[in-house]
């Protein structure tokens, strides 16, 4: 079974054709080395092939077998994203960009000029897909980190770092202790570029500590520098927003009982509910403003509270006072109540 498929309708194999001019799979290649380089684990090859049962211009991104993601992209047009419902739009076919659930429109190449009159920002189809790919790969990474790719990443640093790697595995974890670590780091789109770095942290711990869950914040405070300038914005500063103080110390209370579970987190079904859509309300605003969307919040707090938001609010990252470096320059774009 292929580790990563992409299915594609008839329509969309001249981007795929570089006979026809397609350059999408020079495309996947770069992207491959972009998550590299950038997140620290190597992405298996990309297998494409075409599904006649799929639309002419649909594609499906399959991870062993499984669709994590669907899209539509439309040959010889360009999509023009819409940062806001009102936007005015040149002419062309209302859609939704599959990347980022935005607003858009395919537009002809004769009304890219309008488009760009209007201010808006035109993509491809080839680089819609490949966008879309690269997304649904840093949300997937974690998955793709099997153990055996963990003992080739383990050996590597081995070639600089004997006495690290051979103090730690397998005397005090186990290669798949490692892996549970590392696949928590990448669920949370946290590189594990600095491997060595995070394994010094987990071999000044493991002797009190065998829980991935807690070694992993252990790790995440020795990535403070990383985490840091991974989540600030192009300005340099870090945008964010937080709980409101009465909320947060709610919140640590039922964590003191023992009440808080990532489940509901101890409220009741309603309640937690509107939490989930006053996180989302307070953090639209970030992405509209291109940073990441962030929460801050308590050490005891940020991974019950992740592991709560995660499945309504894909994008969200979740992280602790002890994740930032203290001189961070850190900017609170809005507080999340709950009354």
């Amino acid at each position: 079974m292929d580790e990563l498929e992409l299915e594609i309708g008839y329509g969309l194999i001249p981007v795929v054709d570089p006979a026809q001019g397609g350059d999408l799979l020079d495309r996947i290649s770069s992207l491959r080395r972009q998550l590299a380089t950038e997140m620290g684990i190597v992405v298996p090859p990309v297998r494409i092939r075409d599904n006649v049962e799929l639309g002419a211009n649909h594609y499906v991104v399959k991870l062993r077998g499984n669709e994590v993601a669907r899209g539509e992209a439309l040959p010889g047009y360009h999509l023009a994203l819409l940062f806001d419902a009102t936007d005015e739009a040149p002419p062309g076919i209302r859609t939704v960009d599959p990347t980022f659930g935005l607003d858009a429109v395919w537009v002809a190449e004769r009304s890219i000029g309008e488009a760009e009159r209007l201010g808006l920002a035109t993509v491809e189809a080839p680089a819609v897909i490949a966008t879309h790919l690269l997304e649904t790969l840093r949300k997937h990474a974690y998955a793709l980190l099997t153990r055996q790719g963990t003992r080739e990443l383990l050996d590597k640093v081995q070639e600089a770092a004997p006495a690290l790697v051979g103090e730690l595995v397998p005397d005090q974890l186990s290669v798949g202790a490692v892996q549970r670590v590392l696949k928590r780091l990448l669920q949370e789109r946290v590189p594990i570029r600095d491997l060595v770095l995070i394994l010094e942290a987990l071999a000044d711990r493991a002797a009190s500590t065998k829980s991935p869950e807690v070694l992993t914040e252990f790790a995440r405070a020795a990535l403070a520098p990383t985490l840091t300038r991974h989540f600030s914005g192009p300005d340099g500063r870090l945008h964010t927003v937080v709980l409101d103080p009465a909320l947060e110390h709610h919140l640590l209370e039922k964590a003191q009982s023992g009440e808080l579970n990532p489940n509901t987190l101890g409220l009741d079904p309603a309640r937690a509910t509107r939490l989930q859509a006053e996180v989302d309300a307070q953090l639209k605003p970030l992405i509209a403003a291109g940073h990441p969307p962030v929460l801050l919040t308590s050490p005891v707090l940020r991974a019950t509270l992740f592991a709560f938001l995660d499945p309504v609010l894909a994008d969200v990252a979740v992280l602790s006072y002890q994740d930032l470096v203290p001189e961070a320059p850190v900017d609170v774009e809005g507080q999340v109540s709950l009354p």
